[in-house]
């Protein structure tokens, strides 16, 4: 059985899956709306892709979780984080063979990411919709939303 998790292990190529997920990316920039400049996309990918294998060895699932916060908070949308995650249960399925260890360990990656990813992303959707609200009553209080009706002359 450790031959063939490490067999699977050579058939996955690090450099290789980075390219492909910024590859992937790419695509993804301008019509995900993401917020993060084009010249790190690459650099996002080759971290997911260090994360990816970080997991593979040690099972981390709170370091994914932490992970998929990160890209939240790093402007990218919900496209492109499902590109990249795609991109790795697919090159995970390409190598596993009938290893069924690196596909489990790619879909508790991805997983785990794309929870962080929208705890997240929900997070910073609550946090807009609090400041849009304090600032609509505000608004009110000051009476330039609703003017105040002006007082009959008599």
């Amino acid at each position: 059985m450790a031959d063939m998790v490490s067999f699977a292990k050579a058939q996955l190529d690090q450099s290789g899956l980075a390219q492909e997920i910024g590859k992937a990316l790419r695509a993804t920039v301008f019509s995900s709306g993401m917020n993060i400049a084009p010249r790190r996309v690459q650099v996002i990918a080759d971290q997911m892709t260090e994360r990816f294998f970080a997991f593979r060895n040690d099972g981390n699932e709170q370091a994914a979780l932490d992970y998929g916060q990160t890209l939240a908070d790093e402007g990218l949308g919900v496209p492109s984080v499902l590109v990249m995650t795609e991109q790795i249960r697919q090159a995970a399925y390409a190598a596993a063979g009938s290893e069924a260890a690196l596909l489990k360990a790619a879909a508790g990656f991805c997983n785990r990411v794309i929870e962080g990813f929208i705890r997240q992303h929900e997070s910073g959707l609550l946090q807009q919709q609090e400041r849009a609200h304090r600032a609509y009553l505000a608004a009110l209080d000051s009476g330039s939303v609703f003017p105040r009706r002006a007082e009959p002359l008599a």
